[in-house]
């Protein structure tokens, strides 16, 4: 198929979408319905008051970022609770939903700290904007037929959050920070919101902006991301498979590439001291965690801002933790809360910061951070434990 016909249909299609969402009348896009039984009208309307604001400005911006119009009748708005017995990284928010989208918003993220600022709030409405924008231009059937990296990896580059989901999953396999760039190898499956913002990275960098959106809606029309690069010009039909496998190679490659010296930039000069300083705390009975201390201190000195700078801030508080110097302890594990990212370890350092505000004897803010913990981490790894504290 030439590129011009495939330009007529997504034009088509596109104008199709627009003259159904132009004949519907306007909705109120703040109309949110609770399902949840956990938490009182008082907590619902805490989340609406900071949810609210930001919608029409995370639409705003996903319409212009994929030139593409949100029908708001084929959109629902509901808020949540978080699944009890959840293990790992709990999504905050999410798209579901068959006949049209269902925008889900987890009510505990939003409360107990997941998102740093009103700006990282918005940052991740945008993010699930695109994905009801997506969504809404394929039959979802077809949509779960797509690889995961292209469904994730469109926010991911259109708002630039593919570099800091590289560094969370950078900073957790500290011990072999390359086993990230794996996921660019076989379907590409692993960690799909790197690879996938990585390939568009490398996409846009070969056909330009308008080549990626057309590439875009070349895939939701075809539901192939082939026949998307046959759209603009990556592929073409008349190639062989040996032309046509080795074409797909050389934008993977770059892809990875690209991936690779991003990492290098953020990881090169603090990967390797990070590890020395993880092996020192693993080793720590040796000297009683001294030579940890001493060299998560060191980083942290030499290079403020950087990844394995703020999770040293975590690692530190526990090697004072295990040396029994609980005030210091509090010190870097407060500060560690204050970070940007929390590597997935928000739930661990509230769990500890109760330890020590049992231990220290602060007993106002140990029950506040045990109703906090009991309350809004239902996915919490150590919820025995803090209801253990909570009852003793």
């Amino acid at each position: 198929m030439s590129r011009s016909l495939y330009g007529i249909i997504f034009l088509a299609t596109l104008l199709g979408g627009l003259v159904h969402a132009a004949s519907l009348p306007e909705r109120n896009l703040t109309d949110f319905q609770y399902t949840g039984k956990r938490h009182s009208p008082e907590k619902v309307e805490q989340v609406l008051e900071m949810i609210q604001p930001l919608l029409p400005e995370a639409v705003q911006k996903a319409e212009s970022l994929l030139e593409m119009v949100l029908d708001s009748e084929r959109l629902d708005l509901t808020m949540a609770d978080l699944p009890t017995g959840k293990r790992g990284l709990t999504r905050k928010m999410g798209v579901a939903g068959i006949d049209h989208p269902v925008l889900l918003v987890y009510i505990e993220p939003v409360l107990r700290g997941d998102f740093h600022d009103s700006e990282a709030l918005l940052l991740t409405l945008t993010h699930e904007m695109i994905h009801v924008l997506v969504r809404q231009n394929i039959d979802h059937h077809d949509y779960k037929r797509l690889p995961e990296w292209f469904q994730e990896g469109i926010p991911h580059f259109l708002l630039g959050q593919t570099l800091d989901k590289m560094i969370v999953k950078v900073a957790i396999k500290y011990d072999n920070p390359y086993a990230v760039l794996g996921g660019f190898e076989g379907g590409h499956f692993a960690l799909p919101e790197v690879t996938g913002g990585f390939f568009f990275a490398e996409l846009e960098a070969q056909v330009g902006r308008q080549g990626m959106l057309e590439f875009i809606n070349a895939v939701l029309a075809t539901v192939s991301v082939e026949q998307g690069l046959e759209a603009v010009g990556i592929l073409d039909a008349e190639m062989s498979d040996e032309e046509r496998k080795s074409s797909l190679d050389v934008l993977w490659s770059g892809s990875r590439q690209r991936a690779h010296e991003a990492m290098e930039s953020y990881t090169g000069a603090v990967a390797g001291p990070f590890f020395e300083c993880m092996d020192l705390y693993n080793k720590g009975s040796r000297d009683k965690g001294i030579s940890a201390i001493h060299c998560f201190e060191e980083l942290i000195s030499a290079h403020p801002g950087s990844y394995a700078a703020d999770v040293s801030l975590y690692w530190l508080a526990k090697c004072h933790f295990r040396r029994r110097e609980l005030e210091p302890a509090l010190k870097w594990m407060e500060a560690f809360a204050d970070c940007r990212l929390n590597y997935g370890l928000l739930d661990n350092s509230l769990y500890f910061r109760i330890r020590l505000y049992k231990d220290l004897g602060l007993q106002r803010k140990l029950e506040e951070a045990c109703r906090q913990y009991l309350e809004l981490f239902p996915d919490g790894a150590d919820l025995a434990k803090v209801r253990k504290i909570s009852n003793s």
